[in-house]
């Protein structure tokens, strides 16, 4: 005799999985979906672009951060004399 499946009960579900513990990133992505589909072509398009632009920043921020750092790190190199090899 096959298992009996009881119906899901669709309210409970909902409540259940609401109560599960959600990432400050997936509230995030169940608020821009909800807000997709309410949007208009135009609305999406200048989203994908100042997302794209956003990254670009991130980017550039990054690289000049590695720049600073490494910059940093040889300035002591401006103040002292190249090291003095002598030939055998």
């Amino acid at each position: 005799m096959p298992p009996s499946h009881a119906p899901v009960d669709l309210a409970s579900l909902r409540l259940s999985l609401m109560s599960l513990a959600r990432t400050g990133r997936e509230l995030v992505m169940e608020w821009l979906m909800r807000e997709i589909r309410m949007a208009k072509t135009s609305d999406l398009h200048r989203m994908a672009a100042f997302l794209e632009f956003a990254r670009g920043v991130r980017k550039g921020s990054r690289q000049q951060r590695t720049s600073a750092r490494l910059a940093q790190s040889n300035s002591w190199r401006k103040n002292v004399d190249e090291d003095v090899r002598w030939r055998v």
